[in-house]
């Protein structure tokens, strides 16, 4: 009988190995191409603390900024959901599995060290 370290959310990926091998038409590894179509959460540094956004990604290549992802936030402002946009050629985040947020996708942001 196998037995799960931790739960599984319907639609999510089991493991980062099924996050990073998602087909896809971007540059880099599949990692955003695996979060496309789904709920994401995103970990941001506020000062010395982190804040977590969620909404929905979707993929897309963008005439100006090259291979993206878009995502819709929830809540939202008056006049329609606000939208963060991540250039995939200039990433350096990581894309994981979310198990804490109710979410298929993590998205770690990392602030460069700024002691190199």
């Amino acid at each position: 009988m196998l037995r799960r370290s931790r739960p599984f959310l319907p639609g999510a990926p089991r493991d980062f190995g099924e996050v990073r091998d998602a087909a896809h038409n971007g540059p880099n590894s599949g990692e955003f191409a695996a979060c496309d179509g789904k709920r994401v959460a995103i970990s941001l540094p506020v000062g010395d603390q982190r804040r977590v956004l969620k909404g929905r990604a979707r993929y897309e290549q963008d005439s100006v900024l090259g291979w993206i992802l878009r995502v819709t936030l929830d809540g939202g402002v008056d006049d329609g959901n606000a939208q963060l946009l991540i250039r995939e050629s200039q990433w350096q985040g990581q894309v994981i599995p979310d198990v804490a947020h109710g979410c298929n996708c993590l998205l770690i942001v990392e602030t460069p060290d700024s002691s190199a």
